[in-house]
Parts: C-alpha cells; sequence; structure tokens
C-alpha cells in the first residue's frame, strides 16, 4: 500500500479514537437499552429552527466543524446520560469499536473497547463507580483484572467523560468532503456528501480516491447523533478502503448497570 493510500485509509480509522470506536450496526434504541432499561417515550420535536439560526452553522448552510464538536461536548456534558459509540473497519480486516454508557448525574460509566486485526481480538473494558475504577483487558483466552481507588469523581470523571465521547477528526478530512444540507429528520439536521473536493480545493490528498461518502445528522440540542464516513482508494496494490462511524444515542435515557466481570476485580 502506498503512503498516500495509506495515510487516507488511517485518516478514517483514527475517527474512530486511539480509545475506542462507534458500533456500526445498532439501532438508537439498542443502544439506549444496553446497558439497562431507556427511562422515556417521549417523541422528538420534529419542528426544529432553521438549519443557519444554529451557532455551528454559517449562512450558506456549511457546517463549522470546530463550533459543532464544542456544541457536542457541551449537550453531552449537560445531559443526565447518553451512550456513545464508534466504529471503523478497512478492506484489510482492522476493525476498532468502542461504546460508553455514561450516567453523568451519577458519575458512572461504562467502557468497552475492541480491536481486531490479524486474526487477534483485544478487549479493553473500564467501569467506573463511586470514583473507583475497574478493568478488565486480554483476549478471550487471557484476561486481567484490576480495581483501583483513584477517586475519579468532580472534574476527573467529567474529562474521562468527554475524552471518550469526543469527536476527532484528523485536519482536513471533513473539509474534503462536499456536504450538502438535506433537510430535517426526526428533530435532527441532516447533511450528505458523495464525494471528495479536489486536492487543490483543501489540504486533503483526494487524488486517488474512487469513491466517497458521508452523513452527518445532529440533533435539534446540538450533538451529533451519527457521523459516518466511507473512502475507497486506488493504490498499486488494489484498492483499499474504510469506513469510521460514531453515534451519541439514549441521551438523558440511558442507566448504567455494573457488569458481571467486576467481580473478578473486586
Amino acid at each position: 500500500m502506498s503512503r498516500r493510500v495509506a495515510v487516507v485509509v488511517v485518516a478514517l480509522v483514527a475517527l474512530a479514537g486511539c480509545s475506542g470506536g462507534s458500533l456500526g450496526g445498532p439501532t438508537a434504541a439498542s443502544d439506549a437499552t444496553a446497558d439497562g432499561d431507556a427511562t422515556s417515550t417521549e417523541t422528538p420535536n420534529t419542528t426544529l429552527p432553521d438549519v443557519t439560526e444554529q451557532p455551528w452553522v454559517y449562512a450558506n448552510e456549511t457546517v463549522a466543524y470546530e463550533r459543532l464538536f464544542d456544541a457536542h461536548e457541551a449537550a453531552l456534558a449537560n445531559a443526565s446520560s447518553f451512550v456513545f459509540s464508534r466504529h471503523s473497519e478497512s478492506n484489510t480486516g482492522a476493525t476498532t469499536q468502542s461504546r460508553i454508557a455514561v450516567r453523568n448525574d451519577a458519575q458512572r460509566a461504562n467502557l468497552s473497547v475492541t480491536t481486531s486485526f490479524s486474526n487477534t481480538t483485544r478487549i479493553q473494558n473500564t467501569f467506573v463507580a463511586n470514583g473507583t475504577v475497574y478493568a478488565e483487558s486480554g483476549t478471550a483466552d487471557d484476561r486481567q483484572y484490576s480495581r483501583d481507588d483513584q477517586n475519579l469523581t468532580g472534574e476527573a470523571f467529567d474529562e474521562f467523560v468527554a475524552e471518550q465521547s469526543r469527536i476527532q477528526v484528523p485536519p482536513g478530512v471533513l473539509q474534503a468532503f462536499t456536504f450538502e444540507y438535506a433537510g430535517t429528520a426526526d428533530g435532527a439536521y441532516v447533511f450528505e456528501a458523495d464525494r471528495v473536493r479536489p486536492s487543490d480545493e483543501t489540504n486533503f490528498d483526494a487524488e486517488n480516491v474512487t469513491a466517497a461518502s458521508a452523513t452527518l445528522v445532529v440533533d435539534g440540542d446540538g450533538y451529533v447523533r451519527e457521523l459516518s464516513i466511507s473512502l475507497t482508494v486506488d493504490g498499486p496494490d488494489g484498492e483499499a478502503s474504510a469506513t469510521a462511524t460514531v453515534r451519541a444515542t439514549g441521551v438523558n435515557e440511558t442507566t448504567v448497570v455494573e457488569p458481571a466481570w467486576t467481580d473478578e476485580a473486586a
């Protein structure tokens, strides 16, 4: 794989983050209930202000990404609970996925991370409750457990959650996509792209990109419900492709249940 192709693929995998990625498959409902029972059956408000009234949108209906990601972080920090998940995979077989369920009001969190490459799958799970951090790591046949009474509360807990639910995209990647405003759906603003701009218009090397698509869905409250990106790049050894998705679900509806494995770490 050429360096140019590798850079494009790594850029997408980076969207899943060093600490995890999003589960690409589950629906919002299954995410919201996977750590417990959803506590709300409210219908989302489908009447939204004009998109240009949002602080993260320019007058020409394009997205100010830094402002959007700041709004996303603030909205989740102010929510009583949520699930944030990430997922990335490439045609080389490498996958990364993570999911964190959070109760901000109880300072309780359950984080699971799975990475797979070259027929090896590793897990890193973390559960936080009452300031205590429980950890499980390893492979299916070899697990290690630990417990650390490090008082992960207050600002320390908030920063841990913020890091795990922050959207981090390599510079230039989103700006390269030709996102267009597609309207609203179920109380959210929708943007879609089906190509990337030429390299001379951005700082993203798009010369060998043969296929590209992306979707951005932003809740009316300012958090990113979904950001998904797919790229295919032509290289000397054939095509390389990668996809990445992040999702926020179960906002103000998620309970966090202590996983059974914490008994091993006690």
